[in-house]
């Protein structure tokens, strides 16, 4: 495991259309007026560029290289399929039509190590990739954020959920787990708990818009968003530079 550090995308387009217009004149000859054909020039049929389309599904994934042991970066990630992971330049599959979980799939192959939440997670999903020939790491979430308009302005919400845990001294193993939130819209902020059988782990945050961030005492940072169309979940990630942990969450009212 390594230490951790932080480190989104908006394109537009407009279309243009041209069109032609035509006159008329008139030419005497002999002493009489002779009126010219007018010359109309054709309409030019506009061109409109394909509109820009955006990921119906987002996140942000913690990157860690654990060659280098060098510090992780936390990026921002999108997917048109909820059950695609496109991070760091590489697409992984995360969901295939057959296979379901009501926890966690954990599939572990040659090349590749996945932990992916199951079917207890209607609108986002999240867990951990690793690249064991690019020997990387992944601890991701993404989905359907909830609009920002739909995110309530007061009351406390409680969520109930899993987690996924892994630390340097796990040799390697992936830990389940359980979570815990509350959210006070009020206050705007977020209060939580991740459970396993290696730790219990405090994390606090500031609600901003349909997403949330912070770092509590101990230095675990987490970072996170509201998901379905009225913030029925809440799912994202956590890692802590100094104690050598991280993992993901994910939990619905």
């Amino acid at each position: 495991m390594k230490k951790f550090a932080l480190s989104i995308l908006a394109v537009s387009s407009l279309a243009l259309t041209a069109c032609g217009g035509g006159g008329s004149s008139e030419a005497v000859t002999g002493g009489q007026t002779n009126p010219t054909t007018p010359v109309v020039k054709p309409n030019q049929p506009s061109n409109p560029q394909p509109p820009v389309t955006t990921s119906q599904y987002t996140g942000k994934s913690a990157v860690i290289n654990t060659k280098t042991n060098t510090d992780g970066d936390i990026v921002a990630i999108s997917t048109d399929n909820i059950n695609t992971l496109k991070v760091n330049g590489k697409t992984f599959t995360i969901g295939q039509s057959g296979i379901s979980s009501g926890t966690f799939s954990d599939i572990n192959q040659k090349d590749l190590h996945t932990v992916i939440s199951g079917t207890h997670m209607t609108h986002a999903k999240y867990g951990f990739v690793r690249d064991k020939n690019a020997q990387m790491e992944y601890y991701f979430y993404q989905g359907d954020q909830t609009p920002v308009a739909n995110i309530p302005k007061s009351g406390v919400v409680n969520y109930t959920g899993r987690s996924t845990y892994a630390c340097e001294k796990c040799n390697g193993e992936h830990i389940k787990g359980t979570s815990k939130f509350t959210a006070d819209f009020g206050k705007k902020t977020l209060t939580g708990n991740i459970s396993n059988e290696r730790a219990n782990v405090a994390l606090n945050a500031k609600i901003s818009g349909n997403t949330f961030s912070g770092k509590n005492s101990a230095g675990t940072q987490t970072e996170g968003a509201f998901f379905g169309k009225n913030a029925e979940e809440v799912s994202g990630i956590y890692l802590n530079n100094g104690q050598a942990f991280a993992g993901a969450f994910g939990a619905k009212k």
